[in-house]
């Protein structure tokens, strides 16, 4: 599989690389995922955590917290 040549190798702050390799959750990421569960929807919650949005419901999942997900359907 070949990587897109826009394709960030690193974070914006180039604290750790980014693509297929996974990346543990720091405990302050953990707290920050707890404060904003249930606050404002997934999306938003992984921009501010620079994480995707699957990574960020799986977390909240394993940490039986509730998340708020937006389809374009309507439908969740």
């Amino acid at each position: 599989m070949m990587r897109a040549a826009n394709w960030p190798l690193f974070a914006k702050d180039n604290s750790r690389p980014m693509g297929r390799w996974k990346v543990s959750w720091t405990a302050q990421e953990v707290e920050k995922l707890k404060l904003l569960a249930g606050t404002m929807p997934l999306s938003l919650i992984a921009k501010e955590l620079d994480r995707t949005t699957g990574t960020v419901l799986a977390k909240a999942t394993a940490e039986k917290l509730t998340i708020i997900v937006h389809t374009r359907s309507g439908r969740a």
